[in-house]
């Protein structure tokens, strides 16, 4: 089964302790690439999230934002740092001294010091919220998936349909393949017969040599074997399935490079056609697997 690289998913899962809500989309993109967002304090779970994407996915940008709410808005604590106190306490004295004032000290001016009060958090049991966050992701990426196969599907048929145009047309090519030479024959006489005086014989031999160098040129056998072949692999990774995009970006370079030599030898008008028409399915084929995983 193929999978495009578009898609969205997302996943919830609460605990004893809180609510954890994991959104996930990915883009197209030549490698995966992921871009976690999670709180400064539940950063140190980014690693293991990402293997866990890395699990699921081989190829996109990945978006992923987790974020966490505590139940009853958490357990937290404001302290007092009673050694810190005492030796802001003794610097504004002195400078109070110094300054030559007799105001008496406030609380208001130790609030400048936001180091002074200490807010402590609960402490949290690792393994028990990063197994609420791993359900919560593995819903989204569930999610994910499920779009992401169903966009692949379209995207399979549509590219089934014009891969099999461009076999009709390379059919026909092979069909008129035998017929180029004998065409080159039939020209080069004619235009022989155009420049030579009336009355000068032509050298049926050297008519001949000259024949058989054109025919060489216009053979168009080789690239009509390999592209052939190169389409082939593609019904093979098409029917296999899974992460097969960057192979088949890869055999449709090697397509395309092939119809445009066989388009430059057959110097035929009915071939040029046909190979324009190759070269432009293959080109609509190539947009849809920049969209492939």
């Amino acid at each position: 089964m193929l999978c495009s690289m578009t898609g969205y998913g997302q996943g919830e899962y609460a605990d004893a302790q809180g609510y954890w809500k994991v959104e996930v989309r990915s883009y197209n993109h030549r490698y995966l690439d992921i871009q976690i967002r999670l709180a400064r304090e539940l950063i140190f779970f980014e690693d293991p999230l990402r293997q866990k994407i890395r699990c699921h996915l081989s190829r996109g940008r990945v978006e992923v934002v987790a974020s966490r709410e505590e139940f009853g808005g958490g357990k937290r604590r404001v302290t007092l740092d009673d050694g810190l106190l005492a030796g802001y306490r003794g610097a504004l004295e002195q400078l109070r001294d110094l300054l030559g004032q007799r105001e008496p000290l406030r609380v208001q001016d130790f609030l400048a010091f936001p180091d002074l009060l200490v807010l402590e958090e609960e402490t949290w049991d690792r393994e028990l919220v990063w197994s609420s966050l791993e359900k919560a992701a593995e819903q989204a990426l569930d999610g994910l998936l499920i779009m992401r196969r169903a966009e692949g599907e379209q995207l399979r048929a549509d590219i089934v349909h014009k891969l099999k145009a461009a076999e009709g047309l390379i059919r026909s090519l092979e069909v008129r393949a035998p017929l180029l030479p004998e065409t080159y024959h039939e020209r080069l006489t004619a235009r022989l017969a155009d420049l030579v005086p009336e009355g000068i014989a032509i050298d049926p031999d050297r008519l001949a040599a000259e024949a058989a160098i054109l025919a060489d040129r216009c053979d168009i056998s080789e690239e009509l074997v390999r592209l052939n072949s190169h389409l082939n692999q593609m019904w093979g990774e098409l029917e296999e399935g899974g992460p097969v995009g960057r192979k088949l970006d890869f055999l449709l370079q090697e397509m395309y490079r092939e119809i445009n030599t066989l388009g430059a030898k057959a110097n035929d008008a009915a071939s040029t056609a046909l190979a324009v028409e190759v070269k432009s399915l293959l080109e609509k084929v190539r947009e849809q697997v920049q969209n492939i995983e």
